[in-house]
C-alpha cells in the first residue's frame, strides 16, 4: 500500500539534502583548515601555491553547499559544479605534488591530500544525487 506524501514529509526533504551535505563537507573542512591554520602545515612546509590550492578547494565545498542544498543542479548550473570539483581535483594533486619534495613529510602529507581529494568527491557525488521521495 502505497501512502500518501504529506506536506510535513516534503518539507523535511530538503532539511535532510542540506544536513547530509554538511555532514560531508565536514571532513574536507577539518583537513583544509588544517592544513591551513595548524601547525601541520608549518612542519610540512606547505608553501603559499599549495596554500591557494587547499583555500580554493574550501571555496569549493562552501560553494556547492550553496548551489546544491534544495536540488540536484542541471543544465550550465550542473556543468559548472563539476568543473569546480574536478578543476579543485588537479589543483589538490598539484599541490600533493609540491609536498613530495619535501622528504620529511611526503609519507604523511600526501596521504592528506588524498583523503582531501577523496571527500570532495563525496560530496561531489552528493551534490548532484537525485534522490527520491521520502517512503519511496
Amino acid at each position: 500500500m502505497a501512502e500518501r506524501r504529506t506536506p510535513e514529509v516534503a518539507a523535511w526533504e530538503p532539511r535532510v539534502r542540506l544536513f547530509g551535505l554538511v555532514v560531508l563537507a565536514v571532513v574536507p573542512v577539518l583537513i583544509g583548515c588544517g592544513l591551513l591554520f595548524t601547525f601541520v602545515g608549518e612542519y610540512a612546509g606547505v608553501v603559499v601555491a599549495q596554500r591557494i590550492a587547499v583555500g580554493v578547494a574550501l571555496a569549493v565545498v562552501l560553494s556547492a553547499i550553496v548551489v546544491c542544498r534544495r536540488r540536484p543542479p542541471d543544465g550550465c548550473l550542473l556543468t559548472a559544479v563539476r568543473i569546480a570539483f574536478f578543476g579543485t581535483y588537479a589543483l589538490v594533486a598539484v599541490a600533493a605534488a609540491l609536498t613530495a619534495r619535501n622528504e620529511n613529510w611526503e609519507i604523511l602529507s600526501i596521504p592528506i591530500y588524498l583523503m582531501l581529494i577523496f571527500s570532495l568527491h563525496a560530496l561531489y557525488e552528493r551534490c548532484t544525487r537525485r534522490f527520491e521521495a521520502f517512503g519511496k
